[in-house]
């Protein structure tokens, strides 16, 4: 048994210095730095609200204009704007362990693509570019469905292809306008050395 009232200072007697859990948390020494700055990795459940609440927000513009020029195929919508949300809740778990995603650069532009399209969505600004890639898929759509004979663009499977398309078409231009962020990043690490 161990006396809690012995002092800590070696006695002349030999001892040796017992640990004392207070004097160890104040002894700092020079960690080794993380050979990785990888994060914890959000739960499913965390993942889906955060493209649950983007792909809603980027397809309002779109999912209202469609509904009147689609003879209001909200199901048909509403299913295509569900599958670009699975299908990035699957990319997003897919690749969060990769060393690209783990680079604070890419998480930065992925953050700035991203609240870029919500603030262009919010505020109505890209409604020109939502209409454009929407008429796009739209006439892409009729054109598919003349060709197949698979009934009118006015159906579910319509409202769906022509949501997925032009959803297609607006991931194409944000990730262009990724890469054109990308692009000014290294120039501006080149320029700077």
């Amino acid at each position: 048994m161990n006396n809690p009232y012995q002092p800590s200072v070696p006695s002349e007697h030999g001892g040796e210095i017992a640990p004392s859990p207070l004097s160890d948390a104040l002894n700092v020494t020079e960690a080794a730095p993380a050979e990785t700055t990888e994060s914890v990795r959000p739960g499913l459940f965390r993942t889906f609200g955060k493209w649950f609440v983007i792909c809603w927000v980027s397809a309002a513009p779109s999912f209202v204009l469609g509904a009147a020029i689609n003879e209001s195929q909200y199901a048909g919508m509403a299913t295509g704007v569900s599958l670009f949300i699975l299908g990035y809740v699957w990319l997003d778990r897919y690749t969060w362990n990769y060393p690209w995603r783990q680079k604070p650069v890419i998480r930065r532009i992925l953050r700035v693509m991203y609240t870029t399209r919500i603030v262009i969505s919010v505020s109505m600004i890209g409604t020109p570019l939502d209409m454009a890639c929407g008429i796009l898929a739209l006439g892409a759509t009729a054109f598919l469905f003349q060709n197949l004979g698979m009934g009118g663009p006015t159906s579910f499977a319509a409202a769906l292809i022509a949501t997925c398309v032009q959803g297609t078409i607006l991931n194409c231009v944000l990730i262009l306008y990724g890469l054109v962020l990308f692009a000014g990043y290294s120039a501006y690490k080149n320029l700077s050395r």
